[in-house]
């Protein structure tokens, strides 16, 4: 992977909580994880009309180098934009780089 293809800064984020003692959790907020560099590609977006409201949402393909903190509820936050992983694959399963699928509601 060239490093030059990797130009956008995006932040690896996850969603934490303080335990309630009742099994839930209290205060969750974004954490950020990790500061990395990935590629940033568009792959679609679309619109949907249900009970009176209007829901879009565009997804996205990121390509970043190796992050094994990485899971699937995590969160990348690019330019004040939420980009939610819905899938990612270890490329060649070489633990070089990772392409991630993410979904981001507009």
């Amino acid at each position: 992977m060239r490093a030059g293809s990797l130009h956008s800064r995006v932040e690896l984020q996850r969603l934490t909580g303080t335990p309630d003692g009742q099994g839930g959790d209290t205060n969750t907020q974004w954490v950020t994880i990790e500061k990395t560099w990935a590629s940033i590609m568009p792959l679609g977006a679309n619109e949907r009309y249900f009970a009176g409201k209007t829901y879009a949402r565009a997804t996205h393909k990121i390509e970043v180098r190796h992050l094994p903190a990485m899971k699937a509820k995590d969160r990348f936050l690019f330019n004040g934009r939420a980009l939610h992983i819905q899938g990612f694959n270890n490329v060649g399963e070489r633990s070089v780089r990772q392409v991630v699928y993410c979904e981001e509601k507009i």
